[in-house]
């Protein structure tokens, strides 16, 4: 988490890409699954990364803002 944590930064998109890449879904399903696992020390070890927290919200918002168009 702390590798995908500073090579996401500030950024919008991993790679300081101005759009999604396959880094982004790779990470996106990584980091969703983490903040959904059965075990609280795992959820709560990847809450310690407010940038990955906050940009999972913005992505699964995004997503699923655009399934129901």
């Amino acid at each position: 988490m702390e590798a995908l944590s500073t090579c996401l930064g500030t950024s919008s998109w991993f790679l300081d890409s101005s759009q999604p890449t396959l880094l982004d879904s790779v990470a996106f399903a990584y980091i969703f699954a983490a903040l959904r696992h059965p075990y609280p020390e795992v959820r709560e070890g990847v809450n310690r990364w407010v940038n990955l927290v906050a940009w999972e919200k913005r992505v699964r918002n995004n997503i699923e803002a655009n399934m129901h168009k």
